[in-house]
C-alpha cells in the first residue's frame, strides 16, 4: 500500500511539473505535493516501527513463557505423578469391577468391598497430594510395587530354625511359625517362605507351602509385602505382590505341574491361601490338593471346590471375623461348602495376671486384658498347641485322616527336605 501511494505522489508531481512548464508556473504546487510525501513516508515509518516493536514484544512473551514452562516442567516429578496416578487408578478398576458384579446379580463380600473402598480412598489422596506438591511429596499411600522371590536357602538341622517333621497337622504350622522366625535374618529381611517337600514311594514328591501373615501395618509400599496394604487387597479379592510372591517362590522351588501341593497360613497369609485357590490361573498351574489356615478371615472366599480345606479358629480369635463371616453387599450369609472343614477352638487360658485384670472393677484394666486377649488368641505358639489336641477336637484329627493327606504326613527324616525362600516387594 505504501509504495503504490508514493507511486502515485510521485506520478501526480511529474504532472504538476509538466504542467508549470506548459504554463511558466506551479512552485507553490511543488512544495504542497513534496510535503505531502514527507509526511507520508513519515507515517508509514512510524507504523513499521510500531509493528515491529509489537512482533518484538511478542517474541519476548513467548520466550518468556517458554522459559518458564520449561522452569516449571523441570521443577515437577513427573514419574512420581505417574506413579501415585497408575496405584489409584488400579485400586479404582477393581472396585469399579466388584461394583459391576455388584449389578450384575454377583454381589462382592461386604468386607470386601469396604477394603476395596478404603484403598480408593487412599491412593486417591496419595495421587492429590502428589499432583499438589508437583511430585515432591509422595505417600505412596497403598502402593504395592512388584513381588520378589530369591533364591532356596536349605534348611538344616543346625539352623536356628530346623525343620519340624509333617506328622500332624500341628507340626506342619509349626513350619508356618519357622517362616515367620525366620524373617528379618540375614538372607530373609522382609519376609521368609518354607517350602517343605516330601518324598514319595515312587521317588515323586508332595509340597506344603508355609505363608506367614501380617508382618508390618505399613501402607506405604515397604519391602515387607505382607502388610496392611495387601491385607486389604487380598480380603478385596485384589491380587497383591504377597500373594504373586507365593507363586514365585513356589516356582524358585522347582515345584512341578502336577505335583501335590498343601498351602498352609496363618492370619493374611491364610488369606494369600485362600486367594491363590481360588485363582482358576494359579488352579491351572498347581495342583493344590490342601489348603489349611489358621486364624484367617477367609469366609467368602470361592476356593475350588475340588480342594480340601481346614479352617481353624480361636474362638475370641477379632481377626478371623474381619470377613463378617462372608456376609455379602445385599447382606446374605453365605453357608459352609462341603469341601471346608470349620474347627471353632476355646480361647487359651488366661495367665494370673489376665485373670485379675479381666475380673477387676475397673474400666481400664478390663480394656488392658481384652487388648491383651486380642493378641494371645491370635498367637502361633498356642494355635500350634490346641492344633495339636485332636481328642479336644476331632474335626483337625478327621482331617488329617483324610486321604488327601497322606502324601504331606511323613515321621521319616529322610524323606523330608524344606527351603527358606525370601521375599519382598520391590
Amino acid at each position: 500500500m505504501e509504495d503504490a501511494a508514493t507511486q502515485l505522489l510521485r506520478e501526480i508531481a511529474e504532472q504538476e511539473r509538466t504542467s508549470a512548464v506548459d504554463t511558466g508556473g506551479g512552485s507553490l504546487w511543488d512544495g504542497i505535493v513534496g510535503a505531502g510525501k514527507d509526511l507520508w513516508d513519515d507515517v508509514t515509518d512510524g507504523v513499521d516501527n510500531v509493528v515491529d516493536g509489537i512482533h518484538d514484544a511478542a517474541d519476548n512473551v513467548v520466550n518468556a513463557v517458554e522459559d518458564g514452562l520449561s522452569w516449571i516442567g523441570q521443577q515437577i516429578d513427573f514419574s512420581a505423578i505417574n506413579k501415585a496416578a497408575t496405584t489409584g487408578a488400579g485400586h479404582l478398576s477393581h472396585f469399579l469391577g466388584m461394583a459391576g458384579q455388584w449389578l450384575d446379580g454377583n454381589p462382592p463380600s461386604l468386607a470386601g468391598l469396604a477394603a476395596s473402598a478404603g484403598l480408593v480412598l487412599g491412593s486417591s489422596f496419595s495421587t492429590g497430594v502428589s499432583v499438589l506438591t508437583g511430585g515432591h511429596v509422595n505417600l505412596n499411600l497403598f502402593e504395592d510395587g512388584q513381588p520378589y522371590a530369591g533364591e532356596p536357602q536349605p534348611v538344616s538341622n543346625s539352623s536356628d530354625h530346623p525343620l519340624q517333621l509333617p506328622n500332624s497337622i500341628s507340626s506342619i504350622f509349626g513350619g508356618v511359625e519357622d517362616a515367620y522366625n525366620v524373617a528379618g535374618t540375614p538372607g530373609t529381611p522382609d519376609g521368609d517362605v518354607r517350602i517343605v517337600s516330601v518324598e514319595q514311594p515312587d521317588g515323586s514328591m508332595a509340597y506344603i507351602v508355609n505363608i506367614p501373615g501380617t508382618e508390618t501395618w505399613g501402607i506405604n509400599g515397604s519391602g515387607q509385602g505382607r502388610d496392611l496394604t495387601s491385607n486389604l487387597m487380598v480380603m478385596a479379592g485384589q491380587s497383591s505382590s504377597a500373594q504373586r510372591a507365593i507363586e514365585l517362590a513356589m516356582q524358585q522351588a522347582g515345584i512341578p505341574p502336577g505335583a501335590p501341593v498343601l498351602l498352609a497360613g496363618h492370619s493374611q497369609g491364610g488369606m494369600i491361601a485362600a486367594a491363590l485357590a481360588s485363582d482358576p490361573g494359579f488352579m491351572d498351574r498347581y495342583n493344590v490338593t490342601n489348603v489349611v489356615t489358621v486364624g484367617s478371615p477367609v469366609n467368602g472366599v470361592d476356593i475350588d471346590p475340588r480342594v480340601h480345606v481346614l479352617e481353624a479358629q480361636h474362638q475370641g480369635d477379632l481377626v478371623p471375623k474381619l470377613d463378617l463371616g462372608g456376609l455379602d453387599a445385599n447382606f446374605n450369609m453365605p453357608g459352609t461348602p462341603s469341601n471346608v472343614t470349620v474347627v471353632t477352638m476355646d480361647d487359651p487360658p488366661r495367665d494370673a495376671l489376665g485373670n485379675i485384670l479381666h475380673y477387676a472393677p475397673s474400666p481400664i484394666g478390663n480394656l488392658v486384658q481384652d487388648v491383651r486377649d486380642v493378641s494371645t488368641n491370635h498367637a502361633t505358639d498356642l494355635y500350634k498347641n490346641d492344633l495339636a489336641n485332636t481328642s479336644k477336637y476331632p474335626g483337625i484329627g478327621s482331617y488329617e485322616q483324610d486321604p488327601s493327606m497322606d502324601v504331606f504326613l511323613s515321621n521319616d527324616p529322610d524323606r523330608v527336605s524344606a527351603v527358606d525362600i525370601p521375599v519382598s516387594r520391590r
